[in-house]
C-alpha cells in the first residue's frame, strides 16, 4: 500500500482582512476595540483576532446599511463614524468580553 504524503494541489492564502473599525457610539463596538487593544499591548496576538471576530459578527448585523429609507446607521445614533485606538489597526472604547 503507498501513503501519500504531498497535497494533491497547491493551496493558496490570501491577505489577511483588514482589521474592522469600530462604530463611534456603540457600546460593544467600543469595548471590543478596546479588548483588542489590551490584547495587543500584551502580546496576545490569538485576542487581537478574537476581537476582530467578535467585531465583524456583530457589526455585520447591526451596523450594515439598511436599504429602503428609513434608519441606515444600526440604531446608534447620527455618528456613525469609526473609531480609532492610536495604532492605526481599530478604535478605542471600554473593556469589553473578547478575551
Amino acid at each position: 500500500m503507498t501513503t501519500t504524503t504531498t497535497a494533491p494541489r497547491p493551496v493558496h492564502l490570501g491577505l489577511p482582512l483588514p482589521e474592522p473599525q469600530g462604530v463611534r457610539g456603540c457600546g460593544v463596538c467600543e469595548a471590543l476595540v478596546a479588548q483588542r487593544r489590551a490584547a495587543r499591548l500584551r502580546g496576545d496576538l490569538s485576542g487581537v483576532t478574537d476581537c476582530n471576530v467578535e467585531l465583524r459578527n456583530h457589526q455585520g448585523p447591526r451596523h450594515a446599511p439598511r436599504h429602503g429609507g428609513g434608519d441606515d446607521n444600526g440604531g446608534h445614533g447620527a455618528d456613525n463614524t469609526d473609531i480609532e485606538d492610536g495604532d492605526g489597526n481599530g478604535g478605542s472604547g471600554s473593556p469589553g468580553h473578547c478575551h
